[in-house]
């Protein structure tokens, strides 16, 4: 599950911003006409290109992101909401996989993300991809906007899922699920595990259990099944050279992704590199984690239609 950003954006205005130790940031306006956006959706857009203040000499970009980059599209609002009698927490808890709640929920958004577009900040990764400046996007959303989007497609990795793959909850073999055949497929038993157990019924042994088909996205409860490659993936972009790490529409409050954050920002940071947070929240009201985002050695803030810079930077983690 991605974590949402609020749906409330801050009007322009000027602010007084601290980076939470007393260290006030300079604050640069952007022009929300210029980039063709809503007022207050600035952060969507490729900040990166529009400021001379993010540095435009990095090669090696892991971007970070959550539900904040989908918003325009329409996504992020259905996913903060939970229309159902049960709370959002307990309708993605892996004990509630089977009910008719989930269904419904999975049903409804994989049918807003099937008819989504990218979105500008999605194309902007992509443009990344195709000049081989983006070394990795790790995205916390199940919404697949990626997939239209080829050079930016191959550079991504779904931390919690996606909803139009589906697993076998024994074998653990993939299958692309088309919207239109959601509701046949959810719950649908594998036939090489029915084989299986009716040969062995056949022989005098007692029959195996079938497993059946899910939504291959990550609930509260359980164990992602790509965990070990992920963690394989992150720990060699650690050891490469990373020299900018953006973290984008996201409050990072999955301990698992934070901790992905930290170790990249860590990892890029000793070697020199840039570490730019994005996000509508006001770096100072962000939630207490085990790792707040200052010991994240940020050297830029992006916040609704403000960038603040500080000057010096963040020291690195230490």
């Amino acid at each position: 599950m991605d974590d949402a950003s609020p749906a409330t954006v801050p009007e322009k205005e000027d602010v007084d911003a601290s980076d939470g130790r007393g260290n006030k940031l300079d604050s640069i306006n952007h022009d929300d006409d210029k980039n063709g956006l809503r007022p207050g959706s600035s952060f969507l857009f490729p900040i990166l290109v529009e400021d001379d203040s993010i540095p435009h000499n990095k090669n090696k970009i892991v971007f970070i992101t959550g539900a904040g980059i989908s918003t325009s599209a329409g996504v992020d609002d259905f996913q903060s909401r939970s229309r159902t009698k049960m709370s959002s927490r307990n309708m993605l808890d892996i004990s509630a996989i089977w009910s008719e709640e989930f269904l419904s929920w999975s049903r409804a958004l994989y049918n807003i993300c099937s008819k989504a577009q990218p979105t500008p900040f999605h194309h902007f990764l992509d443009e990344l991809a195709s000049t081989s400046r983006l070394l990795r996007h790790y995205t916390q959303n199940i919404d697949c906007l990626d997939t239209s989007l080829h050079k930016l497609s191959s550079r991504t990795i779904s931390l919690h899922g996606r909803l139009d793959t589906f697993i076998y909850t024994i074998c653990h073999k993939t299958k692309h699920v088309p919207f239109a055949v959601y509701d046949d497929t959810f719950g649908f038993p594998c036939e090489e595990c029915r084989l299986k157990s009716e040969r062995r019924k056949s022989g005098g042994k007692r029959g195996l259990p079938v497993g059946v088909l899910r939504p291959k996205i990550l609930l509260y409860g359980e164990v992602s099944p790509d965990a070990e490659e992920i963690a394989a993936t992150w720990e060699q972009d650690a050891l490469d050279n990373v020299d900018a790490v953006v973290l984008v529409g996201t409050r990072l409050k999955i301990p698992h992704t934070r901790k992905l954050a930290y170790s990249l920002c860590r990892s890029s940071k000793s070697r020199g590199g840039t570490v730019i947070w994005m996000n509508r929240v006001p770096l100072e009201s962000e939630p207490t984690t085990e790792q707040p985002p200052e010991v994240f050695g940020i050297d830029h803030v992006t916040r609704g239609t403000q960038v603040e810079q500080s000057r010096p930077p963040y020291p690195p983690p230490t």
